[in-house]
């Protein structure tokens, strides 16, 4: 169910995770999440599942 208060939150999070442009979009090819144990194989599955939620 996408209520209001569901995407608001939703909107939150997203500044939280990805980059955002001067007006606080979001840019959904620029995580801000970096790490160094993760393989690049595990980053890129990781970089999909975000984008789809």
């Amino acid at each position: 169910m996408r209520t209001e208060e569901s995407m608001k939150t939703k909107e939150l999070i997203a500044k939280c995770l990805w980059k955002t442009d001067e007006f606080g979009t979001a840019n959904l090819n620029e995580l801000k999440i970096y790490s160094e144990v993760a393989t690049d194989n595990d980053k890129e599955e990781f970089l999909e599942i975000l984008k789809q939620v």
